[in-house]
């Protein structure tokens, strides 16, 4: 027996959005009662059957939304005791053989009586579901502390330095920095030209009206294409993201969007425009994105450990999702703190790197700019009041690198809210911001 969710109400909706966020969760809890459980995407269709090996047997629907709760309310927090809470004292991060210098920072940088206690509030619960937090101050890493919790896909893990962490749309600018590398080795000559010229089998009505979307606006998501991504929760099957996921032809899906403003004038957060820059790395350097950034970012920088988003065996989408260490990822930090330079060599020029952070598109309802696939937030420190303006990437769930030039500080933070508020928000304003000692001049 099939169970089809093609025609469902929006009970069934929310049940067949949470089935995709918990497979592997739902997997293990049918191998307990000894189930197998089938997924079935089509076009407009996802069907589960069941059965076990021996006979089959359809799961009944009260099991199934039995399952689901599951995924929700066994995902609890990880407590700690009274004792540990109170006894918790900072430790200066571990040396290891990563390229990264460690070391304790002089109370007149960063309060660490501010961050201990940011860090028992998390261990309360205050702010649930945050994996890590690391601090880099004047090129060496001076915090570095690590949560216990769930992935995206519901596995419940012990986080350290040693656990690769799922990024979301922090892909999406680390795909910036990988297609300025490429231009700066000349194989994309013009930014300004238009995308066309790389898709020369393009050919549709509305080819002509297209030519004038060029590289810059899909760096600066104004491409005019018509997308549906941040208006649309990112578990529906109706997001754009996740229909460019499922789509057979990624790049071609991206061009055959319908151009809705004239390319320049408007700001849409798109990840097609970064799967298409993706593809055009592929284009121009006949290497995929992985490979490519493999060889001329991650090596240089001495990271090894790196997963992008496979949609295919010999295909990458560009920008949903990239899993690297958290130190890894702070190490992308530093290395535009240094203004692209890496142990005498430079990775990215300084001249891609001032294209990335110039503040291309203002967006006032969020109080934020944007630059080349990075958002540039105008930040006020509560205690100086002065304006601080970090480089920030972000991703879904609760995932930050944010480098502030000025103050020559790096913090990642990386957490598993994708389903709730992010308490990272809350937790950087209530005590990284304070423990920053920003000097008023």
């Amino acid at each position: 027996m099939n169970y089809d969710f093609a025609n469902r109400n929006t009970g069934r909706e929310a049940a067949y959005l949470n089935i995709r966020l918990n497979l592997t969760f739902i997997a293990t809890l049918l191998k307990q009662v000894n189930r197998v459980v089938i997924f079935h995407e089509s076009k407009n269709r996802f069907i589960i059957e069941s059965g076990n090996r021996m006979e089959k047997k359809p799961i009944p629907m009260l099991l199934l939304f039995s399952l689901l709760a599951s995924c929700q309310t066994t995902q609890t927090e990880p407590e700690y005791s009274l004792a540990e809470i109170e006894n918790y004292s900072y430790k200066t991060p571990v040396q290891l053989a990563d390229g990264w210098e460690t070391a304790k920072p002089e109370p007149q940088d960063i309060s660490l009586v501010k961050l201990e206690d940011g860090v028992r509030a998390i261990m309360r619960g205050e702010y649930p579901r945050i994996h890590s937090i690391l601090i880099a101050y004047q090129g060496k890493l001076i915090f570095e502390e690590y949560f216990p919790g769930y992935t995206y896909e519901g596995e419940r893990t012990d986080y350290d330095h040693t656990t690769p962490h799922g990024l979301g749309s922090i892909a999406k600018s680390l795909t910036s920095l990988v297609f300025g590398i490429a231009y700066d080795q000349g194989y994309i000559e013009d930014i300004d030209s238009g995308i066309l010229t790389w898709y020369p089998e393009y050919y549709r009505p509305d080819r002509a009206q297209k030519e004038a979307i060029t590289i810059h606006h899909l760096l600066t998501m104004q491409s005019g294409l018509e997308w549906n991504e941040h208006s649309v929760s990112y578990n529906s099957r109706f997001n754009d993201m996740n229909r460019l996921i499922r789509s057979t032809n990624p790049v071609d899906f991206v061009l055959k969007k319908k151009l809705v403003d004239e390319p320049g004038t408007h700001f849409t957060y798109n990840c097609g425009c970064t799967n298409l820059l993706g593809d055009i790395i592929y284009r121009s350097t006949d290497q995929s994105i992985d490979e490519f950034a493999k060889e001329n970012l991650f090596k240089p920088l001495g990271i090894n450990n790196v997963q992008w988003f496979i949609f295919h065996p010999d295909r990458i989408i560009a920008g949903p999702r990239i899993d690297l260490l958290p130190r890894d990822l702070l190490k992308i930090g530093q290395l535009i703190m240094q203004n692209g330079m890496w142990e005498d060599n430079q990775i990215i020029s300084e001249e891609w790197l001032s294209k990335v952070f110039y503040p291309s598109v203002s967006i006032d309802e969020w109080n934020v700019d944007y630059g080349f696939q990075w958002w540039l937030p105008r930040v006020i420190h509560p205690g100086t009041q002065k304006l601080l303006e970090p480089y920030m990437a972000g991703g879904r769930g609760g995932q930050w690198l944010m480098v502030y030039p000025e103050q020559n500080c790096i913090l990642v933070m990386t957490g598993g809210n994708y389903n709730s508020e992010d308490a990272s928000y809350a937790w950087y304003d209530d005590y990284f911001l304070p423990a920053l000692m920003v000097k008023d001049n």
